[in-house]
């Protein structure tokens, strides 16, 4: 699924707590001082190449178009 960001780990059950702490952490920190230059960046390049990869059927093609849509992109910025 397609959102602004995501956090995705595999801690073990007895790092659960520790973990929860440094996502909470993370999270204010992005609320507080936003993503850095570099983050978007990678973040950019990431979706740059994934995307394509992603788009295997019709429907995929689809609900990625009605994405952008309901994001209010214009077709310009679904393009670039």
């Amino acid at each position: 699924m397609m959102g602004l960001f995501a956090i995705q780990t595999f801690p073990k059950l007895d790092t659960i707590a520790d973990m929860m702490r440094l996502i909470d952490d993370e999270l204010d920190a992005i609320r507080q001082d936003g993503f850095t230059t570099d983050e978007l960046k990678a973040a950019q390049d990431h979706l740059h190449g994934a995307l394509p990869l992603s788009l295997t059927s019709p429907d995929d093609i689809l609900m990625a178009a009605a994405g952008g849509l309901r994001a209010g992109l214009t077709i310009g910025q679904r393009e670039g």
